[in-house]
């Protein structure tokens, strides 16, 4: 976890600066600025944006694809990085970015450092985006690396976008179960069983007996039973956010499946650019390494990278077992024309990606029905049943 601090302090030419900078405790934050040429005076801990941070550890991609867009733009007029990354960090929320944005034209002023290098001592880029942009601005495509990510990214968040809007009937379901079953077990309840036990005492079913008595219970503990549902609450939030539920989730074919072709989808985006821009195969192999997010998909690319050293590019997919459409793709490109194939097999995956999230969505959408249906039964069962049980018995 990374913290966020404020800093004051002068930069390699000389200039006074101050802003945020993030780190896991404030002498690593220090070390990251005195890395980037800073001299720090004063560092403190900034803890508004520090719990910022927590709920939201990356960058906005919607920031970012804005900067990228403008960049790309003013690149091809004719603009140099210092002069257009300031009104750049104008563009952005993300406190992290704008100064990231901010501390670049700063060092790409006073430095001389090229604009990937400058992204890179921000730390606050994707490692991916980094590597491409380097190798694009060597072959003079800056403005062209930026534009190709943008449009990278902006898949990526609309597929993310199409994710948090179907998850948000399940989320609220679950939200309004949460609420209600803490309002029936602890104060309508236990008004409802006082009733029923004084009028029928041994005599309840079982089950309404059972219901009651627990919900008496409940209230006697009331704020103990209050700390445990807000801490069930908290934990059930957690989880959804850890590594875990994804791999729960990711244990599922059709999801994997997304996943999968999704990660493959932007790691092969980047392979055609750095191999438009004149990388070396073996910087490429790397590259593409450390652009995987998938452990599959990162043991595929350690492959790759060591069997392309001796045979080409389709083999060493075929060998390291990347899917057919991929070594197809290569295949077909050994004339020359490597990029442009790599570029229809990308737009391939992105229109099956989007199907089948489509698909994905319509089972989840079936799934919260059937789910809202049973919390509605279970809900019933226990604030309804035990006193319609209770009645029908003694007509």
């Amino acid at each position: 976890m990374e913290f966020a601090y404020q800093f004051q302090g002068r930069s390699l030419g000389g200039s006074a600066v101050s802003g945020l900078t993030f780190g896991p405790d404030a002498l690593r934050a220090r070390a990251k600025l005195q890395r980037a040429g800073y001299t720090v005076h004063q560092i403190r801990l900034d803890l508004p944006a520090s719990l910022r941070t927590l709920l939201s550890p990356a960058i906005s991609i919607a920031d970012l694809i804005r900067v990228y867009d403008f960049c790309a733009g003013a690149r091809q007029a004719g603009s140099a990085p210092p002069e257009m990354l300031p009104i750049a960090a104008e563009l952005v929320f993300d406190a992290r970015l704008r100064q990231a944005l901010e501390s670049m034209a700063l060092m790409i002023h006073e430095t001389g450092v090229d604009f990937s290098e400058a992204a890179r001592q921000t730390g606050v880029f994707p490692v991916r985006d980094v590597e491409v942009i380097r190798a694009m601005e060597q072959a003079g495509n800056l403005a062209e690396a930026l534009s190709a990510l943008a449009a990278d990214h902006r898949r990526t968040e609309e597929r993310r976008t199409v994710f948090r809007r179907m998850m948000m009937g399940p989320v609220a379901l679950l939200a309004v179960f949460y609420c209600l079953t803490y309002g029936a077990l602890g104060f309508i309840l236990p008004t409802t069983a006082e009733a029923f036990l004084r009028n029928f005492g041994s005599d309840l079913p079982a089950f309404a007996d059972g219901v009651y008595r627990m919900a008496i219970w409940y209230r006697a503990h009331l704020p103990w039973m209050t700390a445990l549902h807000l801490a069930l609450g908290i934990g059930a939030i957690a989880f959804v956010r850890s590594a875990l539920a994804r791999r729960l989730v990711l244990s599922f074919k059709l999801p994997y499946d997304i996943a999968e072709r999704a990660d493959l989808a932007m790691m092969w985006s980047s392979y055609r650019l750095l191999y438009r821009a004149g990388m070396s195969k073996d910087k490429q192999a790397k590259a593409l390494q450390r652009m995987a997010t998938l452990e599959a998909n990162r043991t595929r690319a350690r492959r790759f990278a060591s069997y392309s050293q001796t045979q080409s590019e389709y083999v060493a997919a075929e060998r390291a077992q990347f899917p057919k459409y991929v070594s197809n793709a290569l295949k077909a490109g050994q004339g020359g024309s490597i990029p442009e194939h790599l570029e229809k097999m990308v737009a391939e995956q992105i229109n099956i990606v989007n199907t089948k999230a489509s698909l994905l969505a319509t089972l989840v959408n079936v799934g919260s029905t059937l789910g809202g249906a049973l919390l509605v039964f279970v809900f019933v069962a226990i604030t309804l049943l035990p006193g319609l049980l209770a009645t029908l018995t003694h007509l």
